[in-house]
Protein backbone atom coordinates (compact mmCIF):
# COMPACT_ATOMS: atom_id res chain seq x y z
CA UNK A 1 0.00 0.00 0.00
CA UNK A 2 1.31 3.66 -0.80
CA UNK A 3 0.24 6.87 0.94
CA UNK A 4 0.76 6.84 4.61
CA UNK A 5 -0.66 9.06 6.36
CA UNK A 6 1.06 10.07 9.92
CA UNK A 7 -0.68 12.12 12.60
CA UNK A 8 1.27 13.87 16.02
CA UNK A 9 0.44 15.56 18.46
CA UNK A 10 2.73 17.85 19.84
CA UNK A 11 2.74 19.85 23.11
CA UNK A 12 3.67 23.20 23.00
CA UNK A 13 3.36 26.56 25.72
CA UNK A 14 0.46 27.86 23.63
CA UNK A 15 -1.36 24.34 23.83
CA UNK A 16 -1.22 21.58 21.17
CA UNK A 17 0.12 21.30 17.65
CA UNK A 18 -1.37 18.52 15.64
CA UNK A 19 0.80 17.52 12.36
CA UNK A 20 -0.52 15.55 9.70
CA UNK A 21 1.78 14.18 7.28
CA UNK A 22 1.31 12.60 3.69
CA UNK A 23 3.37 11.05 1.44
CA UNK A 24 3.55 9.18 -2.28
CA UNK A 25 6.07 6.81 -1.00
CA UNK A 26 6.23 4.00 1.75
CA UNK A 27 8.10 5.80 4.67
CA UNK A 28 9.08 2.60 6.05
CA UNK A 29 11.04 1.51 3.22
CA UNK A 30 12.54 5.17 2.77
CA UNK A 31 13.64 4.83 6.45
CA UNK A 32 15.29 1.50 5.64
CA UNK A 33 16.97 2.85 2.53
CA UNK A 34 17.54 5.62 4.09
CA UNK A 35 15.86 7.97 2.21
CA UNK A 36 13.62 9.42 5.16
CA UNK A 37 15.20 10.12 8.90
CA UNK A 38 14.43 7.27 11.04
CA UNK A 39 14.11 9.39 14.46
CA UNK A 40 11.49 12.33 12.82
CA UNK A 41 9.11 9.02 11.38
CA UNK A 42 9.09 7.71 14.58
CA UNK A 43 7.97 10.84 15.96
CA UNK A 44 5.19 11.79 13.02
CA UNK A 45 4.12 7.78 13.19
CA UNK A 46 2.00 7.82 15.95
CA UNK A 47 -0.75 6.85 14.35
CA UNK A 48 0.03 5.36 10.84
CA UNK A 49 -3.27 5.25 8.14
CA UNK A 50 -2.26 3.25 5.11
CA UNK A 51 -4.36 4.21 2.35
CA UNK A 52 -5.61 1.84 -0.92
CA UNK A 53 -5.19 3.66 -3.74
CA UNK A 54 -8.31 4.69 -5.95
CA UNK A 55 -7.70 3.35 -8.98
CA UNK A 56 -7.33 0.01 -6.58
CA UNK A 57 -11.32 0.59 -5.48
CA UNK A 58 -12.66 1.54 -8.68
CA UNK A 59 -16.30 -0.10 -7.74
CA UNK A 60 -16.11 3.11 -5.58
CA UNK A 61 -15.71 5.26 -8.08
CA UNK A 62 -19.25 6.07 -8.54
CA UNK A 63 -20.41 6.27 -5.31
CA UNK A 64 -17.24 9.03 -4.89
CA UNK A 65 -18.19 10.99 -7.81
CA UNK A 66 -22.44 10.84 -6.65
CA UNK A 67 -20.98 12.39 -2.98
CA UNK A 68 -19.03 15.20 -4.98
CA UNK A 69 -21.87 16.11 -7.43
CA UNK A 70 -24.26 16.24 -4.03
CA UNK A 71 -21.70 18.46 -2.97
CA UNK A 72 -21.71 20.64 -5.88
CA UNK A 73 -25.38 20.71 -6.00
CA UNK A 74 -25.66 22.12 -2.86
CA UNK A 75 -23.89 24.71 -3.55
CA UNK A 76 -24.52 25.49 -6.97
CA UNK A 77 -28.26 25.06 -6.07
CA UNK A 78 -29.34 23.07 -8.89
CA UNK A 79 -29.45 18.96 -9.38
CA UNK A 80 -26.17 18.03 -11.15
CA UNK A 81 -26.01 14.96 -12.04
CA UNK A 82 -23.48 12.33 -14.23
CA UNK A 83 -23.89 10.45 -16.96
CA UNK A 84 -23.70 6.49 -16.77
CA UNK A 85 -21.06 6.99 -19.79
CA UNK A 86 -19.20 9.64 -17.52
CA UNK A 87 -19.04 7.17 -14.46
CA UNK A 88 -17.84 4.58 -16.80
CA UNK A 89 -14.74 7.12 -18.09
CA UNK A 90 -13.84 7.70 -14.26
CA UNK A 91 -13.73 3.87 -13.59
CA UNK A 92 -11.21 3.41 -16.24
CA UNK A 93 -9.16 6.22 -15.25
CA UNK A 94 -5.82 5.63 -13.53
CA UNK A 95 -6.15 7.88 -10.74
CA UNK A 96 -2.45 8.80 -9.96
CA UNK A 97 -3.15 11.70 -7.96
CA UNK A 98 -6.00 9.84 -6.24
CA UNK A 99 -8.76 11.23 -4.71
CA UNK A 100 -7.45 14.64 -5.27
CA UNK A 101 -7.78 14.57 -8.51
CA UNK A 102 -11.53 14.58 -8.05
Amino acid sequence: MSGIIANSSVEIDLGILRISVAADLDLKQAVQNPEFREDLFFRLAVLLIESVPLRDLRQDIPLIAQRFMGRQSVAHRRELTLSNAILQTLQRYAWPGNVREF
